[in-house]
């Protein structure tokens, strides 16, 4: 047995879980994991490498288990799928590599250090990307000082801890661990200080649980142990989630971004609050409305004459906002529909949860109010780098179902056409008025020669 895997059996052990080495495929030749069937999805974006769909713990505000729908869990990524991942990532890229998140979403969050070769797993990562900073989040119930050693050895590292209260009691309660673990997490603050390690905080903050004093009291100790930022959580429950929990999570999301500006005025540490509704949304509005001013086959290729936006409830307000700033008296000619996830349901308003059926049911209830519509615009964050929706149904769906044009436009205002083909008007090249003054003189010379 190596030294990287004593250690990280001991740790295991110390945390009291129960590790399940359960890693699906175990070479490529069996058949792709899941693991890198969703890297592809998600456009093999080189900055996602989650490795593990197990976690130690059963939290209040899991998002693991608020989709109703099935999503991989209790899987560990097996080595060879790691390598083959590796082997076909950019050499060139220089950012952060992410190890605990997974994009699209129909993966489990999980905890990476309970992968039973995590530190084999990083010493292959690092043969490949011997400097970019490598990126964790976790419950920090494996840092014991043996475990922060061994894995200061693979810096640069930056932790995202999530801890949502500092009494033992209540952290037990929300993670569903016990006080010992509790303690056990809080003192990860000053081995990683210790060790060099960059850590940043997460907290979900539960008032009807904690108090916002205790909550006040959590952000000021990660600030005072040298997080370097915090990142705050909205708690989102949906129709899945058990009526206790959502009565101990549910409060206005005003209160929620009042306590984060508190917070970023108190300490000053950059505070990242989700979702974010209450800044501007960085969508191009005005390059998306430039676009829609030709190429309808309606109108001789001009202008679409009404425009439906599809926006979630998270953006509504601020789209219609930056379209009547971007596009004058023409943005009478755009109208913004809400889109309400009755997919989850419970509070979750943000676009990248939304799914094909909800922007159908959505449509047909905006073309009622606004049959005159000529093209409907969509958000790309709900659906992948394959057009799907996180249940695997294509956004094509949505130009079938409404019978409109339907683009799938991108926050860079970028266009994505369903079902059709661009057509615009060609506007005359730049050479056509001196190619006819070339045109005019020669002509003279045209009709003497044939004299």
């Amino acid at each position: 047995m190596d030294r990287a895997t004593r250690l990280h059996r001991i740790s295991a052990a110390s945390a009291g879980s129960a590790t399940v080495e359960r890693c699906g495929s175990a070479s490529p030749g069996e058949g792709y994991s899941v693991f890198f069937k969703e890297w592809l999805a998600a456009g093999q974006p080189s900055n996602q490498f989650p490795i593990s769909a197990i976690c130690n713990s059963r939290c209040l505000f899991c998002s693991n288990g608020l989709n109703p729908f099935p999503i991989a869990r209790g899987i560990f990524r097996p080595i060879e799928d790691i390598k083959l991942q590796l082997s076909l990532m950019n050499s060139g890229f220089r950012h952060p590599i992410r190890m605990s998140d997974s994009t699209p979403g129909r993966i489990a969050e999980g905890e990476a250090f309970l992968h039973p070769e995590f530190f084999r797993i990083l010493s292959l990562v690092r043969r490949k990307f011997p400097m970019n900073r490598l990126c964790f989040t976790t419950n920090g119930t494996m840092l014991d000082g043996r475990f922060v050693k061994e894995l200061s050895r693979f810096k640069p590292v930056e932790i995202t801890l999530s801890m949502h209260s500092t009494r033992p009691d209540l952290w037990a309660r929300i993670t569903g661990k016990s006080p010992a673990s509790a303690k056990k997490a809080m003192a990860a603050l000053d081995l990683m200080r210790r060790h060099g390690i960059d850590f940043a905080g997460s907290i979900v903050p539960l008032p009807g649980v904690c108090g916002w004093e205790d909550l006040e009291r959590t952000c000021e100790t990660f600030v005072s142990k040298g997080a370097q930022a915090m990142i705050l959580w909205w708690p989102g429950h949906s129709v899945c989630s058990e009526p206790g929990a959502v009565r101990q999570m549910d409060y206005p999301l005003g209160e929620f971004l009042q306590f984060a500006g508190r917070m970023h005025a108190r300490h000053g540490t950059p505070i990242t609050a989700y979702p974010h509704v209450s800044a501007d949304p960085a969508v191009e509005v005005g390059r998306i409305v430039s676009a829609t001013r030709k190429g309808n086959v309606r109108n001789a290729l001009g202008p679409y004459r009404q425009v439906l936006w599809l926006a979630s409830e998270a953006a509504h307000g601020k789209i219609r906002e930056r379209i009547d700033r971007n596009a004058g008296i023409e943005g009478k000619a755009h109208s913004v529909y809400t889109v309400r996830n009755e997919t989850y349901g419970g509070n979750i308003i943000v676009a990248g949860l939304l799914m094909v059926e909800d922007f159908i049911r959505a449509g047909k209830e905006a073309l009622s109010k606004h049959p005159e519509a000529e093209l409907i615009l969509v958000p790309r964050a709900p659906f992948d780098a394959l057009g799907r929706d996180l249940t695997g149904d294509p956004a094509y769906r949505i130009a079938e179902e409404l019978k409109r044009s339907v683009w799938v436009v991108s926050d860079r205002g970028d266009i994505q056409r369903l079902l059709e083909r661009a057509f615009e008007r060609k506007d005359d090249p730049p050479e056509a008025p001196v190619k006819q003054v070339v045109e005019r003189f020669n002509l003279p010379l045209e009709d003497v020669s044939c004299g």
